[in-house]
């Protein structure tokens, strides 16, 4: 028995001097092996108990059938590798995304009516302030009347003033009486007509009056979408003028 490498990088096995049987077996197996790969135990099995290739024979296949295996596996694993890589790529992207750059990007992509703030976070809170950009930092004093652990939002130890960024609503997720995220609403940056402006829309944002501070259950987080405005349907806590009442 002897064989030879085709153009596609395939083995063939050529008769010499086996019976016409035996050789057409072998020709079987290369052609299998060459379909699905080399799995010693399973292969061997398959030559010798289902296609009745001698021992001989079989010693004489292995170095071309594992040669082909080892290539296949190396492939596979370079695909696997990839497959992995890609999916933690997409996977950390999501996970970097604060709840409104996820609200905003899927009502960019679906144009909902109504979306749930709850179907969009990924740790625990019971309420959300949506704080307007006219009160800057000085919500953190009413939070601290209602003794809320304000540390996360401290901009020093027992800071006066809570984080904010200037002419955006500041958003603040509490749970049991503790703040444990804030966010503000996703500008438009990013596009190259506005890289190097101060952000002048939003991609979704909240429909606030000057002053208030509007207060939204976990348990009914429902919003009205009006293009990129969310308006919440039943809050359960709205302030008015804390620009002038916080001092």
């Amino acid at each position: 028995m002897g064989s030879k490498k085709t153009e596609s990088g395939k083995w063939q096995e050529v008769q010499t001097k086996l019976p016409n049987e035996q050789y057409n077996s072998l020709k079987q197996a290369v052609n299998l092996m060459n379909r699905y790969g080399y799995y010693e135990n399973t292969f061997d099995f398959v030559l010798r108990e289902k296609l009745k290739v001698s021992e001989a024979n079989i010693a004489g296949l292995k170095p071309y059938l594992k040669q082909k295996n080892i290539k296949k596996l190396k492939m596979r694993r370079v695909i696997i590798l990839l497959v992995i890589t890609f999916i933690s790529i997409v996977t950390l992207t999501s996970c970097n995304k604060t709840p409104l750059e996820k609200v905003a990007e899927y009502i960019e992509q679906n144009h909902p009516k109504i979306i749930k703030l709850s179907d969009y976070t990924n740790f625990k809170w019971d309420e959300v302030w949506i704080i307007s950009g006219s009160i800057g930092g000085k919500y953190i004093l009413l939070m601290r009347e209602q003794n809320i652990d304000v540390k996360k939002v401290e901009t020093s130890p027992n800071s006066r003033y809570g984080i904010d960024k200037d002419y955006f609503k500041t958003i603040v997720y509490i749970y049991n009486k503790k703040v444990v995220y804030y966010e503000f609403p996703p500008d438009g940056r990013g596009n190259s007509l506005f890289d190097d402006i101060e952000a002048i829309w939003t991609r979704a944002d909240f429909d606030l009056e000057r002053g208030q501070i509007v207060v939204v259950s976990s348990n009914n987080s429902v919003c009205e979408v009006k293009h990129r405005t969310l308006v919440p349907i039943k809050p359960i806590k709205i302030y008015e003028n804390m620009d002038e009442k916080l001092k």
